[in-house]
């Protein structure tokens, strides 16, 4: 049925497709094992230092790299991140101006993967307007499992009830 040769390339195709995500899928586990629908048993936690954000002298860079940071947890399906704080980024000197004093790159970057995190028809209700959040736009959207399009339809939907 269209290309390559005989029974064993159809044998070998059938085995690979057992263990390929059925049509629509958005996305496979890691290690290769697919699950439909089922619950992993395990769960993947990373712990990230805020002081990696610190590096960048400006906002729009910081805000750049929390947007990376959380695209590659969202691949690799990370359940939970911990932001610590290792007290390795400067709190501002002397010279500093009053809003390096004030910058937490702990508190940023746990701002910014939550921002990423919420689906994006919720996050003008969850997320009031903040300095931190203010090169937003640059942030690429995530297409995690759980952030469904206006055309899905499931059993339930993320929302909010607002008074």
């Amino acid at each position: 049925s269209g290309g390559g040769g005989g029974s064993g390339g159809d044998k070998k195709r059938t085995a690979s497709s057992r263990n390929a995500p059925p049509p629509g899928a958005r996305f496979v586990t890691l290690g290769g094992h697919v699950i439909h629908g089922t619950p992993r048993s395990w769960t993947v936690s990373v712990a990230l230092p805020g002081s990696i954000i610190a590096n960048h002298s400006n906002k729009e860079l910081r805000t750049y790299l929390a947007g990376q940071i959380a695209r590659s947890l969202a691949i690799y399906q990370v359940d939970e991140v911990v932001v610590f704080d290792d007290h390795l980024h400067s709190s501002g000197g002397p010279g500093a101006s009053t809003s390096d004093r004030k910058f937490d790159p702990n508190i940023f970057l746990a701002r910014i993967l939550q921002y990423v995190e919420t689906p994006q028809y919720l996050r003008r209700t969850l997320f009031p307007q903040h300095p931190d959040l203010k090169f937003a736009g640059l942030l690429n959207p995530l297409d995690a499992p759980h952030h469904m399009r206006a055309q899905e339809r499931g059993a339930f939907r993320e929302g909010v009830v607002v008074d």
